[in-house]
């Protein structure tokens, strides 16, 4: 024994539009909506996240990388170098460190990337 489903009439759904300000869907699009939300709540928010992440990285590599280059250089201790000698190589070699990593920020800060 089959039960039809009990459909609302016309004046129903046109009660129920008035009063919620939103369109009734018909039956024949109401699986084409489901699957149409759930394929746009899923995609952004997976692409949403891997952007984020793509951006962190980017960021992180530019902001790290340098720095530790300049690190290794210096880490080297090769016997030509001139800032061995001097009174103030270390801090000449700090100075070189902190700037490789913080120029690459302001110059993110200020075209409003991060």
């Amino acid at each position: 024994m089959w039960i039809e489903p009990v459909r609302p009439s016309p004046e129903e759904i046109a009660a129920t539009e008035e009063a919620t300000g939103f369109q009734v869907p018909s039956q024949a699009n109401v699986s084409e909506i489901q699957i149409s939300s759930r394929l746009a709540t899923r995609e952004p928010n997976s692409r949403h996240v891997l952007v984020g992440l793509l951006e962190a990285m980017i960021i992180a590599s530019v902001v790290g990388i340098p720095p530790m280059l300049v690190a290794g250089i210096y880490g080297m201790n090769f016997k030509g170098m001139p800032e061995y000698d001097w009174s103030y190589g270390y801090a000449y070699g700090l100075r070189q460190i902190a700037l490789t990593a913080l120029i690459p920020l302001a110059i993110f800060r200020w075209r409003k990337w991060i």
